[in-house]
């Protein structure tokens, strides 16, 4: 049974903390359900340089947060989604109903320095 006083430090665990907990748990339970569902083994993306297994031992282990970028890498090597967005109704708000944002080159240079494209 848990003490008072860990009763009471759940009750001050941010709203913003608990949904980055959920959020990532989430992300890792549908990763280890894909990564079985295809018969990979952990072990075998440890091992893999080309499937950065470390990463995702780290994920897993909760030693460090997983990037979009290589939440990405990890989507396209095993074939399906790992995080679905439902599409924004046409109309409301959606940039595919905007014209298209002018970058400079520098700017570009910019975000593709920090790994957005």
């Amino acid at each position: 049974m848990p003490s008072e006083s860990f009763r009471a430090s759940l009750k001050n665990i941010s709203p913003q903390t608990r949904a980055i907990v959920s959020i990532q748990v989430q992300i890792l339970e549908r990763v280890q359900y894909l990564l079985e569902k295809q018969g990979y083994l952990q072990v075998d993306f440890i091992y893999d340089p080309g499937k950065k297994g470390s990463a995702i031992n780290k994920w897993i282990y909760g030693e460090r947060d997983c990037s979009l970028k290589n939440l990405v890498n990890l989507q396209v090597e095993l074939g399906e989604p790992i995080i679905e967005i439902p599409p924004v109704p046409k109309g409301e708000n959606s940039f595919s109903d905007k014209p298209p944002i002018n970058l400079t080159k520098s700017q570009l240079r910019c975000l593709a320095a920090r790994g957005c494209f």
